[in-house]
Formats: C-alpha cells, structure tokens, sequence
C-alpha cells in the first residue's frame, strides 16, 4: 500500500483546521503531573520529543473538576492557576503540529456535582485551553468516565438527563459540545459499543455521533484495543467499528482509527477502509519518530526487541510510565 496516503494535508470539516497529515498521537496517560495538577517537566519533555512529523497530538486527560480524576498524577484545568501550565505544552508542540487538549471528568453520578455544574467545569476547561493556546479541546465521553454513564442506558439519573432513548442520553453530551465549542472546536471520543445486554449498542452509537456532528463535532475518536477487532458484541461482525461509523457520517466529520496500530500498513489500511485519521498510541513510546520513519519508507515490528526502561527513559517517556509497563512485563526493567 502507498504510506504516501498517510501524510496527505486535511482539513476538518466545520472547523477549517488544517492538519499536514493524517497522523496523530492518541491520548495515552502520564501519571506525572505536579501534586497541584500542572503538567509535569517529565511530560513537557515527553510531548515535545514526540511533536514532529503528526498532524496533531492529543493529551492525557486532563480533569475538569477536582472529583473528576481518572488516575494517579493527571493534569487539572479547574482553576485558572493551572492555565501557564497547560500553555506551556501548547507553546511546546505548535512548532511542529496541531495541540488538542483531552477533557474529561471520571466521576460517577451517584458523587458528582449536579449536571449544571458539570456542563459549567467542561466549559470553563475549553476557555482555558484557548487562553492556553490549544486548537482544539477533545471531550472524553468514553471509558465509563462520567460523560459515558450518562449515554448508557446503565444512567441512573432523573428522566430529563436519562430514559430510554438516544435523545435523552444523549442532552449531556451536546450540552457539554455545545458549552465548550463557544471556545474551540470539539472532538469527541468514545466508546462504539459496550459489553452486556443493557450496554450501548453500535445503532445507538451512530445516532449519537450524527447527533454530535450535527452540533460541529469535526472529529471521533474511535476507542478501541485493537483497530481491527470488530465487535464486542456480535462476535461474527468483524468490521472495524470505526471505519464503519465513517461510512455513516459521510462527510460530516472524521473518524479517527485507534488501537494496536503499529505498522505504516496497518495506518495505511484504515485509511483505505474509509477512516479520515490515524490515532498512533503506545508505538511512539518507544518509536517518537515514528511518523519520520514511515515518511522515508523505513518499516519495523515493535515485536522484534522488547524495548528496556533505560531505552523509554533516553526517549523522554515519563517514569511513571516506564514502571507502569515495567510492572506489566512490557518493558524489560534495566534498572
């Protein structure tokens, strides 16, 4: 296949952002974040090694609610005290690519603030990442973070922010698109399916993203282990599910394809099955200059050599991150 494909110029539909290529760094967690949630020297380093050659690069999760934090050591964007901190990776990156700050609030409904307040935290985040300098804010509105245990029909609040149907699941997250596109262009991600009888189904999936789009999403982001599993749920439908919501949005917005790619062919196939851009995770951990590399025709398996904590660390990966896959025997620890 033509890699050539992958470094094509896009423009995002509504938006009228400019992308140099089709290429671009997937939230991944840093767990480095400073004890007040500004972003760590570790993860300034981090995100400055892996900012040339991709069309954009989103961020870790960054909490828009002191309740809200997903993880140990997560950037913060409640206060605008943290606002220096965020624009310093901005300034970082822009150099080089487009900077889109990940949004998100991991709470639950039985704890969290009423639904006003929380629509009130995200968008006073997407102000402060335009203060900051981001392009653009993504809404994380999968992983059964807070935005999410509202679309499943799993929602356990009033009817007016719940129900049965896509409509009523869906008023969070356009309210909380509409709130921040105020200030920037919102991506979206999320999760196409979830697992159980009473889980969101693939058909609910596609009427919320049209819905989304329909309000200015530019760009999904599709969330997925593997790019190319299919579903979750009927195991003989084996179409990648983000390629397929790509079929029914049209020209509405890009999906974006994510999970285990890790190859230029594997990038390159998702692009001939109708996905607008590739989301590259956990490979530029220890390949930063993987998009470089593809350009000039170079081709890897990241199977061949089990990369080393000596080598993640040289590469400006965060320490915690070194030992988060030290301790999960995908990094061999030369410590």
């Amino acid at each position: 296949m033509d890699a050539s494909l992958l470094f094509a110029p896009v423009v995002l539909p509504r938006s009228g952002i400019r992308l140099s290529n089709r290429l671009v760094m997937a939230p991944m967690p840093t767990f480095a974040a400073n004890v007040d949630g500004s972003v760590g020297t570790q993860e300034l380093a981090y995100y400055s090694r892996r900012a040339r050659d991709l069309g954009a690069i989103i961020t870790a999760g960054c909490a828009v609610s002191e309740d809200g934090l997903s993880f140990p050591g997560q950037w913060r964007c409640d206060s605008d005290a943290l606002t220096p901190s965020l624009s310093a990776v901005a300034e970082a990156v822009k150099p080089h690519t487009v900077p889109v700050l990940q949004l998100s609030h991991g709470g639950s409904q039985a704890t969290c603030d009423s639904v006003e307040v929380v629509i009130a935290s995200f968008k006073s985040a997407a102000f402060r990442a335009s203060q900051a300098g981001f392009h653009a804010v993504e809404i994380h509105g999968g992983h059964r973070y807070l935005v999410h245990q509202f679309f499943s029909r799993r929602n356990t609040n009033p009817s007016d922010w719940g129900g049965p149907s896509v409509a009523h699941r869906a008023r969070l997250p356009l309210a909380i698109v509409e709130a921040c596109s105020e200030y920037l262009p919102c991506w979206y991600r999320l999760d196409p399916e979830e697992a159980g009888q009473d889980g969101i189904s693939f058909d609910e999936t596609i009427e919320l993203a049209t819905r989304l789009a329909e309000a200015g999403v530019p760009v999904f982001d599709v969330s997925a282990k593997r790019y190319a599993q299919g579903s979750i749920i009927d195991v003989g439908d084996r179409r990648p599910r983000a390629a397929l919501l790509s079929t029914h949005l049209h020209a509405q917005a890009l999906v974006m394809a994510v999970g285990g790619i890790e190859t230029a062919v594997q990038a390159t196939t998702a692009l001939s099955d109708g996905c607008g851009l590739v989301g590259l995770g956990s490979v530029l951990l220890a390949h930063p200059d993987w998009a470089h590399d593809a350009r000039k025709g170079y081709s890897f398996d990241q199977n061949e050599h089990q990369p080393t904590s000596d080598t993640l660390v040289s590469l400006a990966v965060p320490e915690p991150v070194v030992r988060y896959l030290v301790k999960r025997g995908r990094v061999r620890d030369d410590s």
